[in-house]
């Protein structure tokens, strides 16, 4: 027999039986005491009545002996001794004793649980609270608490309680990873709604586009949400002729060292790692031969130095190369020891060079790396919050040359923001996000585990996306991708959906067990003399179970994820688009709101000045994607109105009256105000209604003639101070309420 309640009987442990002893054993002794103290006061008065001197005894004991002699004394001295009510008692105690020690116990199993979902109250901190409004320009602020996007958590208990979390800064900052197999929503689901709040708060997302031109996949309509609210938006697209920002790299170089710093974008130090081992030598001496041929150029005039000239020049062949640095001694000077190697090898080197430089000949990739109009200012794109749409579409980067390509654009981008956090003595000042969407393109980047700890000191985050945890630990082994994870990623989210059946079994594992405890009663019937006994027995079994299995993880929805969130226990979500309406759960449907609305507005303006071609971008722009489900309608989430949540929404309301300088009229004079006269400032920064009730019933705020009041005494901060002042907010005072004065 088994079950999950508690159990009836279990067989009597020795230490019990002996406490059970000893209780009899100290209640006999009890017993005794109370006996032997009525006895010596039978005595006494018995003594004191003559039968010590007519027994001639001397001491008590001889009295007890000669008093059990006489049948009158022994009569006197038992009675009243042990009455009815004292046996009574004792057999009381003894018995409530015995049942405490001998009840049949019951035992209830452990449950020991290794590992456990994240509930309301582990999330807590990761809880945003903030409305839009507050959201809007907060990072520009410098007051983020919370960054980022994880999703919406639903109560267990109360499906319609819904929280939106997202990563505390700290956490955000440490990096993130997505696991999503293919069609497995880490775009539309994670990336996507990330970026979109990158846009409303202020800070600079930098984007890898590999889904280009796909516009069900790519991020090109993202631009217009950082546009939408007034941030930059900056283009590199070298895969299209008249598209983007132009970089000059090679113009820069005035010397060897400067080009072999650009010959290493594209052969990073140590990539001979991550390559086979006959092809180390080869690498290192097409660095060597790549940063020749740029100084070569450098040497000559200006409007030769692109990367096409580079690959033109490598693809002379072993002769032509040699011939073309003989021109050229002062950069032969500096390769002399790769243009006199061992043929072989001097040939592989060219090889590889010509195939890594293949993509860069095309007519766009050359416009981008030559000087013209559309050159911009890095470290001025580099402090202002916006986009930087780095379009790489995939068709073109698959293979050697791609890989190149990437290398490339990585270590520029990231040279050039080092290099400017170096100039500011500090961490960059506008918080950048890394978005690398198909992280596995890349193949081996060297030295990638000091590099993420160096960016995430400058202010930097990376997000990097991958179909499964084999993409990454084919190029980095094992230890060495596991060692990344553990160094420098704060949160790792995966949507099992679309796993296979080694992930989903990876990650089952990975996410932990629960341990529980199974019990079973047996009965024995053993043939005795009088009858029969029967003999029980409890069996104990612990048995392991996966926190979520193989088959559960599979099963899970397009838009469910589970978050492995650095400090809390796994975490389930649901994410979604950035499209869908607030109706349908989507806590950040505000902003695709907005963007639309400006949209609207920007178009009919655009039409009205005779702007065609921005008119036909913005009519022409993709839908929304379609093949993601929606789930199914659900109220936004709610945040509880607590009195400590209320003080805190009033506190906040009264420091943006502050920081954006609306003027609210005072009744009475300087250090003496009554109330404060509500009517503007609720036009300029207005309350849901919610909150304006809330403010209402805990005194807050004071509503009168169809005016709102906020009166100082009710004033959370206390009654002493004057809230706005202490804010900081320009209050206009006026003597009476129809008279101002300053």
């Amino acid at each position: 027999m088994s079950g999950s309640g508690k159990v009836a009987f279990k067989r009597l442990s020795p230490v019990r039986r002996a406490l059970g002893i000893l209780w009899i054993l100290l209640c006999v002794a009890g017993l005794g005491a109370f006996t032997f103290s009525r006895l010596e006061s039978q005595r006494a008065q018995l003594e004191q009545a003559g039968w010590g001197a007519y027994l001639k005894a001397t001491n008590p004991a001889e009295f007890y002996w000669r008093c059990q002699q006489d049948a009158g004394c022994s009569r006197i001295l038992g009675s009243g001794v042990l009455d009815n009510t004292s046996v009574t008692v004792f057999v009381v105690v003894l018995a409530l004793g015995l049942a405490g020690l001998f009840r049949p116990e019951r035992y209830t199993p452990r449950r020991t649980l290794s590992q456990r979902w994240a509930n309301e109250r582990d999330i807590a901190p990761l809880v945003e609270r903030r409305g839009p409004r507050e959201i809007i320009d907060a990072a520009l602020r410098g007051d983020p608490p919370l960054s980022g996007y994880l999703g919406v958590w639903t109560d267990p208990a109360n499906p319609r309680r819904r929280l939106f979390l997202r990563p505390t800064k700290r956490l955000n900052d440490v990096h993130s990873i997505t696991y999503a197999g293919t069609g497995g929503g880490k775009t539309v689901g994670s990336f996507r709604p990330r970026i979109a709040l990158d846009a409303a708060e202020g800070n600079i997302a930098v984007v890898l586009d590999t889904k280009y031109p796909n516009p069900n996949d790519s991020y090109v309509d993202m631009r217009d949400y950082f546009r939408a609210f007034g941030r930059q938006v900056t283009v590199i697209n070298p895969f299209e002729l008249g598209d983007g920002i132009q970089i000059p790299v090679l113009t820069e170089v005035k010397g060897y060292g400067q080009a072999l710093d650009v010959a290493r974008l594209i052969y990073p130090p140590d990539l001979e790692a991550g390559e086979d081992p006959g092809a180390k030598v080869y690498i290192s001496n097409a660095r060597l031969l790549l940063a020749g041929i740029i100084y070569g150029l450098s040497l000559g005039p200006r409007e030769a130095r692109n990367f096409r000239e580079v690959y033109q020049v490598a693809n002379l062949g072993m002769e032509g190369v040699r011939q073309w640095f003989n021109g050229r001694p002062q950069a032969a000077d500096e390769i002399r020891s790769t243009l006199e190697t061992d043929k072989k090898i001097f040939s592989g080197a060219i090889n590889r060079l010509v195939e890594d430089l293949t993509i860069f000949r095309l007519e766009s990739a050359v416009e981008t790396f030559s000087p013209g109009p559309r050159e911009v200012d890095l470290s001025r794109v580099l402090l202002t919050p916006g986009m930087i749409h780095l379009v790489l579409p995939e068709s073109y980067i698959r293979g050697s040359s791609g890989r190149a390509i990437l290398r490339f654009f990585k270590r520029y981008l990231d040279g050039r923001m080092l290099s400017l956090a170096e100039r500011l003595t500090r961490p960059l000042p506008v918080h950048i996000n890394y978005y690398y969407d198909e992280f596995a393109l890349f193949g081996f980047l060297p030295n990638l585990n000091d590099d993420l700890a160096t960016l995430r000191s400058r202010n930097i985050s990376l997000h990097m996306a991958l179909q499964n945890r084999s993409q990454a630990i084919n190029i980095y082994g094992e230890h060495g991708w596991a060692a990344t994870v553990d160094n420098n990623i704060g949160t790792t989210v995966i949507l099992p959906g679309s796993f296979t059946q080694n992930d989903a079994k990876y990650w089952s594992e990975t996410l932990g067990e629960v341990s529980i405890e199974q019990y079973s009663i047996g009965e024995t019937q053993v043939p005795e003399a009088l009858g029969k006994k029967i003999n029980r027995s409890l069996n104990v079994k612990e048995e392991r179970t996966a926190l979520i299995n193989i088959d559960e993880l599979q099963r899970m929805e397009l838009g469910e994820l589970i978050a492995v969130v650095r400090g809390f226990p796994p975490i389930r979500l649901r994410s979604y688009p950035v499209e869908f309406p607030a109706s349908q759960g989507n806590p950040i449907a505000w902003i695709y709101e907005y963007v639309s609305a400006w949209k609207k507005a920007h178009l009919r303006e655009a039409l009205q000045n005779g702007w065609l071609e921005e008119a036909w971008r913005l009519l022409s722009a993709a839908p929304p994607p379609e093949e993601v489900q929606a789930p199914p309608p659900a109220p936004e989430p709610e945040v509880e109105l607590t009195p400590e949540v209320v003080q805190q929404r009033f506190s906040e309301w009264m420091e943006r009256l502050a920081r954006e300088q609306i003027g609210v009229p005072a009744e009475g004079h300087p250090g003496r105000v009554r109330r404060y006269i509500l009517s503007r400032a609720l036009e300029m920064a207005p309350l849901d209604e919610a909150t304006l009730q809330a403010f209402l019933q805990l005194g807050y705020l004071r509503y009168r003639r169809g005016l709102y009041y906020i009166v100082p005494e009710k004033c959370p901060w206390g009654r002493s101070r004057l809230a706005l002042w202490e804010a900081g907010a320009y209050v206009q005072y006026r003597s009476t309420p129809e008279g101002a004065a300053s």
